[in-house]
This record gives structure tokens, C-alpha cells and sequence, in this order.
């Protein structure tokens, strides 16, 4: 199957192994062999959840996954994995042709078609389509299709992007092929036409002040009593993990709402949209230290006081 991303390659894609050709302009061939890119895996809290993937799904019957690790990047160092710039952008170029072509496209529109559930559930439900495809790359080269997979292949690549020149014509490819998935992703389960740009240093104070928000002791206070009130109305485990799916949308929508508001950046309204547009920059810069510091410190101090997302 060939098929064309953008302006950029023509990939091949034959069983396991796939072949990528360059543009009209600058043809090579190259195989790739064990590559996956989480470029864009969101490490915020509010998005997301601990999961079970369908059990119709052969690959992830009966496996448990959160979608973001309670620790947030300090948790992804500790792997001896190594991966290349070039498996890198391979990987990215397969995840964005399975958006644009594959099943995973029609599972964004059935999203887009929905729109009965709140923004914080749809976008989990973008973000996990997203993980599983990504983790259908990365089974089969020896990572395993669970939490600790996600975080092997992170720390692999945050080691691989502390090695290269990020003013190279190769990581730039990579942030541009990053960049047009979560493009196709927003505009097929959202409806959003254009991801507004924003500076690294707006990124990390809009992170900053997530970060003192959910630290803020009122707040953790309030976060708290209400948790120990719903958790104490049910023993029946999957209802309890129901509460705090429902608790996520509850208490942490609300602030990256508000910081929203008080920011009032353009395009970047205090709405649903305005939600997942920022919830899409934080995950494109995670790779950042200050903003994986902001998301960390925000995470460790929230989730040990409210345990909603562990």
C-alpha cells in the first residue's frame, strides 16, 4: 500500500516493516525497524484516565493502562530502550497515514458525532485512540503494550532529543509530522480547523499557573473532602472508578478553564475547544523541562491528596 503524507514522503507500508521515500526533490530509502513516536502523548492531568482497552481488541484484551503516569516525565528515564531520529519520524509519518486512512480516523468522527459526553471524556477518548495506535507500532519491536511501554519509548526518545541539534532539518520534520497528527486528530473529533501557535515561554507560564492552581490548598481542600464524600457512597470497585473518571471532569476542566479566562489569549477561548486546544500545546511542548517540571509538581501534589488519576 503506498500512500502520500502531505508534501513531505511517500510511504510504503508491507506487513511489519514499512519503507519510506522522500519527496520528489530528495529521494532515499530507508527501513525502519523498531520506531514509535509519543511526541505528543499529554502528560497534564485533566486529560486523562486509567483505562481498559476494548476487549474486542486482541492486543489489549484484559490489559489495564492509564494514559498518563502519575509522575508525569520523571517517570519516564528509567528504560534502557534506544530509538533513532529517523525511527522517530518514521513512526510519526505511520501514526498520522493510520489517522488519515485508517480505522482510527472513523474512530475520531464517531467522536465528532457525539457530542451527548463532556469535553474532558471525548478527549480521552481521542487521546486513547491515539495510545493504540501508537502501541500497535510499537508491540511488535519489543515494547510492551501497556503503561510501561509508553513510558520505555518516551524515555527513549527524550534521551534521543537531548542528543540532536533541534535546529536540524530532521527534528523539524519531526515536530511538523507531530504536529499534523494532532492536526488531523483535533480537526476529525473536534471539528477544530486550525491549533493556534503559542511561544515556549507562554506554554510554560500557562503550565505555571495550572501548576499553582491545582497546588493552591483551598483548592486541594475543597478536591479532597469532596473525593472522600463520593468514594464513601460505593465499596463496588468499578463504581468507584467511575467517580473518579467523573471527578477529573469535575475539578480539573473547570481549572484549565479558568486559566484560560484569566490568560485570555486569542483563540484560546474559555470553552470546550479552548480546553483541548490547551491541553494539545501542553502535550507538543512536554518535551520541555520547565513545562515537564510544571505538569509533574502539579500531578505528585494533586494526585497524593485527590487519588483520581492513578
Amino acid at each position: 500500500m503506498f500512500c502520500k503524507l502531505g508534501n513531505r514522503s511517500l510511504v510504503a507500508v508491507c506487513g511489519k516493516n514499512f519503507y519510506r521515500f522522500g519527496s520528489a526533490r530528495h529521494l532515499h530509502l530507508g527501513r525502519v525497524n523498531k520506531s514509535i513516536l509519543i511526541r505528543t502523548l499529554p502528560t497534564v492531568c485533566a486529560a486523562q484516565n486509567p483505562v481498559s482497552f476494548p476487549r474486542s481488541d486482541p492486543v489489549f484484551a484484559s490489559r489495564k493502562f492509564s494514559t498518563v503516569g502519575v509522575h508525569g516525565a520523571a517517570g519516564w528515564t528509567g528504560t534502557d530502550k534506544v530509538i533513532t531520529l529517523e525511527q522517530a519520524i518514521g513512526t510519526v509519518e505511520t501514526v498520522l497515514l493510520y489517522m488519515e486512512y485508517g480505522t482510527a480516523g472513523q474512530e475520531l468522527d464517531a467522536i465528532f458525532a457525539n457530542k451527548s459526553k463532556s469535553v474532558g471524556e471525548r478527549h480521552r477518548e481521542m487521546m486513547l485512540i491515539f495510545v493504540k495506535t501508537q502501541l500497535h507500532v510499537i508491540v511488535p519491536f519489543g515494547f510492551s503494550a501497556d503503561e510501561k511501554g509508553i513510558q520505555d519509548f518516551q524515555g527513549a526518545l527524550m534521551k534521543l532529543m537531548q542528543t540532536v541539534d533541534p535546529e536540524s532539518t530532521a527534528v523539524k520534520d519531526l515536530k511538523t509530522a507531530s504536529e499534523d497528527t494532532m492536526h488531523v486528530m483535533l480537526k476529525r473529533a473536534f471539528g477544530i480547523d486550525h491549533l493556534p501557535s503559542l511561544t515556549i515561554p507562554q506554554v510554560q507560564n500557562l503550565t505555571s499557573r495550572i501548576s499553582s492552581y491545582m497546588q493552591e490548598p483551598s483548592f486541594l481542600e475543597m478536591a479532597e473532602k469532596l473525593y472522600k464524600e463520593r468514594m464513601a457512597e460505593t465499596s463496588d470497585p468499578m463504581k468507584q472508578q467511575q467517580i473518579k473518571v467523573a471527578l477529573q471532569d469535575e475539578l480539573l476542566v473547570p481549572c484549565y478553564l479558568e486559566v484560560l479566562r484569566q490568560a485570555n489569549i486569542e483563540h484560546f477561548e474559555p470553552d470546550d475547544n479552548g480546553y483541548v486546544k490547551l491541553q494539545t500545546v501542553i502535550a507538543l511542548n512536554a518535551g520541555d523541562p520547565v513545562v515537564a517540571q510544571n505538569v509533574s509538581a502539579a500531578l505528585v501534589a494533586f494526585n497524593s491528596r485527590v487519588p483520581i488519576m492513578g
